[in-house]
C-alpha cells in the first residue's frame, strides 16, 4: 500500500498477505430480488500490516464503493444475546463514569439503540452522527441523531465520546481519532469498540473480512493509534466473548509518543490457512444435505463469496424481520425468518457466529426441529464470557494501558460514521 500507515502514520505499509477479488462492497443492504442481489457492486480485498504499529488494512479499499445511507440494515438488536450485551455495557458505563446532566457523543450510532439505553441508564443528553439513521430509527428521549458523517456535523462539546464497531469502516481511523481530539478537547474521555482482529487471522476466519470492514486491529493497534491521535490510553480490554476489544482514553490536546508495540505477527501464514479452511467447508457442505446458514449479515456474505458455489445451502435465516424474503448480496441465497425454516426441512444448521449458539438451539427446538448445529468457529469457553471488563489486553509497551485484571462484570455491546 502505497503512503503510510493510515492508522498511526508510519511509512511503509507491507505486501499484501491476503487477497479476494470481487467481492460485494455493501454487505448488509437489502435486496428485494435475486437479480438485484446478484448485480451489487463489487471490490476487491488485499490484507496487508502495517510493520510500525501491526494495523492490518485493505489496501485496496476505496470508501466510494461504499453506500452507508439509510437501508445499510446492521442492527442487532433483534437478538436478545446482543441485547443483553447493549443493556449491560451501557449500565456498565453509566455506572463507571459520572455522565449525570452531562452530554454523550456517538460516532456511526446506527439507528440509536445503544445512545438511547446509556442516556436513560446514565441520566445525560445523547447526540449521534450516522448517514445510515433512518428516521424510523429507535433514538428516543434526551437523544438526537443527525444523518451525516461526524466530519460533517457542527462541533457538538461533549463529555464522552462513543464511537463502537465504526472504526474498522474508517478508511484513515488515525484522522478520524485526532479530528475527535482536536474538535472536542483536553479532558474528553473516549470509549472505542472494534472486532479484535487476533482470533480473526489467529483462526484463519476468512467470513470475517470483508470489504467494509478497511481495517483490523489488535490490541497493539488500536492503543497505539488512539495515542498518536492525542489520546491517553487507560484500558484496553476484551468484550463479547473475545470477539471485540474496548478501549477507554481521555483528550491529552497533544499527540502522545507511544512506545514501540510488541504485536504478534498473526498475519504470517494467514492466507494459506484461509485457502484450506474454504476448501474444508467446501467438502464439509457437499456432504451435508439441505444445509442452512443462521445470520444474514456480513460473515453470511463474506462465508458464501468464499466457499460458493455449494448447492445444498438452500437459505440463510436471520431474525431481523426487515430482512425475511430479501436475498443475501452477491449470492442471492433467500434469507428468511426462522419461522419459515421448518418447511425446508434442514440437514445441518451452520451459525454464523458461535457466541449465538445457545440462542439458536433454543429457537430450533421451540420450532420443533431437532437438526445439528456446526459454528464456522470454535465456541468461546465459560471463561471468555461476555464482559468488556474482564482482561486487559494492551501490550506491555502500550502509552497509558492498564495491565490490571478487573473483576467480570455482567455481560456488556455496531458501525460506520
Amino acid at each position: 500500500m502505497p503512503g503510510p500507515c493510515p492508522g498511526c502514520g508510519a511509512p511503509g505499509m507491507g505486501a499484501p498477505f491476503f487477497a479476494v477479488d470481487r467481492v460485494p462492497t455493501n454487505s448488509v443492504r437489502l435486496h428485494a430480488d435475486p437479480a438485484q442481489a446478484l448485480a451489487v457492486p463489487r471490490g476487491d480485498i488485499r490484507l496487508a500490516q502495517c510493520p510500525a504499529c501491526g494495523l492490518v488494512v485493505n489496501a485496496a479499499f476505496d470508501p466510494a464503493r461504499v453506500d452507508y445511507s439509510p437501508g445499510y440494515e446492521s442492527t442487532q438488536s433483534h437478538s436478545p444475546t446482543f441485547d443483553a450485551f447493549h443493556r449491560a455495557l451501557a449500565k456498565e458505563l453509566a455506572g463507571r463514569i459520572p455522565l449525570a446532566g452531562r452530554r454523550v457523543l456517538e460516532i456511526g450510532c446506527g439507528q440509536g439503540e445503544f445512545l438511547s439505553l446509556l442516556c436513560g441508564e446514565a441520566g445525560c443528553e445523547g447526540i449521534g452522527c450516522d448517514p445510515a439513521w433512518a428516521a424510523t430509527g429507535a433514538a428516543a428521549g434526551p437523544t438526537r441523531i443527525v444523518p451525516m458523517l461526524y466530519e460533517d456535523m457542527p462541533r457538538a462539546p461533549a463529555d464522552l465520546v462513543v464511537c463502537k464497531m465504526t472504526l474498522e469502516h474508517v478508511a484513515r481511523p488515525g484522522a478520524l481519532l485526532a479530528l475527535v481530539a482536536a474538535r472536542q478537547g483536553p479532558g474528553t474521555r473516549l470509549f472505542l469498540q472494534v472486532p479484535d482482529a487476533r482470533p480473526i487471522l489467529d483462526r484463519a476466519g476468512f467470513w470475517d473480512v470483508y470489504y467494509e470492514h478497511c481495517n483490523y486491529f489488535d490490541a497493539g493497534a488500536l492503543a497505539g493509534i488512539a495515542a498518536a491521535a492525542g489520546f491517553r490510553v487507560e484500558a484496553v480490554r476484551e468484550a463479547y466473548g473475545g470477539q471485540y476489544l474496548t478501549l477507554e482514553a481521555v483528550a491529552e490536546g497533544r499527540p502522545l509518543r507511544s512506545a514501540p508495540p510488541r504485536h504478534s505477527r498473526p498475519a504470517d501464514g494467514f492466507a494459506e490457512r484461509a485457502a484450506a479452511a474454504i476448501d474444508a467447508w467446501r467438502r464439509r457442505l457437499a456432504g451435508a444435505g439441505r444445509v442452512a446458514l443462521w445470520g444474514g449479515g456480513s460473515k453470511a456474505v463474506a462465508f458464501l463469496t468464499a466457499v460458493a458455489p455449494v448447492p445444498g445451502v438452500v437459505a440463510v435465516v436471520d431474525i431481523n424481520p426487515r430482512k425475511d424474503g430479501t436475498f443475501l448480496a452477491g449470492t442471492a441465497h433467500p434469507v428468511i425468518l426462522p419461522e419459515r425454516l421448518p418447511a425446508l426441512r434442514p440437514d445441518l444448521v451452520v451459525a454464523m457466529n458461535p457466541i449465538y449458539a445457545g440462542e439458536i438451539r433454543d429457537r430450533l427446538a421451540a420450532l420443533g426441529l431437532a437438526v445439528p448445529i456446526r459454528t464456522v468457529a470454535a465456541e468461546p469457553g465459560p471463561s471468555a464470557g461476555l464482559s468488556a471488563g474482564a482482561v486487559s489486553r494492551a501490550p506491555p509497551g502500550s502509552p497509558g494501558c492498564s495491565r490490571q485484571r478487573r473483576q467480570p462484570g455482567p455481560p456488556d455491546g455496531p458501525r460506520p460514521p
